[in-house]
């Protein structure tokens, strides 16, 4: 049976879903309170090279991360809404409308949504406990994995 999450997921890998997901925000963003975020699974590539694009979905989807010229302002900056920000920069900030881009790390197995920490980008700082956690005990299952 797939969930209207699954069926979802095999929508997004249609980047053209993605585009307007995008293009429907920009239209909400008259008065510069609309923006698309997503969780951190993908590598911010854009520090060290600003040509390049960090969330590369399908073939037609490119968006650089947020931060890069604003810094945590991003959530205000009139062109941020041509960036996607991370969920963690904009936690207890003001929006009227936003798009969520769900990755990887977020999976729907047997009809239940799951986790899968290991998903997340290596620079994610938000799994620093997790990971302390794997490390400490191997032996607990890990049902995302299986």
């Amino acid at each position: 049976m797939k969930t209207r999450l699954s069926r979802i997921r095999e929508s997004i890998s249609d980047s053209s879903i993605l585009g307007a997901l995008h293009a429907a925000i920009e239209q909400k963003n008259s008065t510069n309170a609309a923006r698309v975020v997503a969780g951190y699974c993908w590598p911010w590539t854009s520090k060290k090279s600003p040509q390049s694009f960090d969330i590369v979905i399908g073939s037609d989807y490119r968006r650089r991360w947020n931060l890069d010229v604003d810094g945590s302002l991003w959530i205000v900056a009139p062109n941020s809404i041509n960036e996607v920000g991370c969920i963690h920069t904009c936690q207890g900030l003001e929006v009227e409308y936003i798009g969520v881009i769900i990755g990887p790390d977020l999976i729907v197995r047997d009809g239940e949504v799951v986790t899968v920490p290991e998903a997340r980008d290596r620079h994610d700082k938000t799994l620093r406990g997790y990971k302390t956690q794997v490390k400490a005990t191997p032996e607990k299952p890990r049902p995302w994995l299986l």
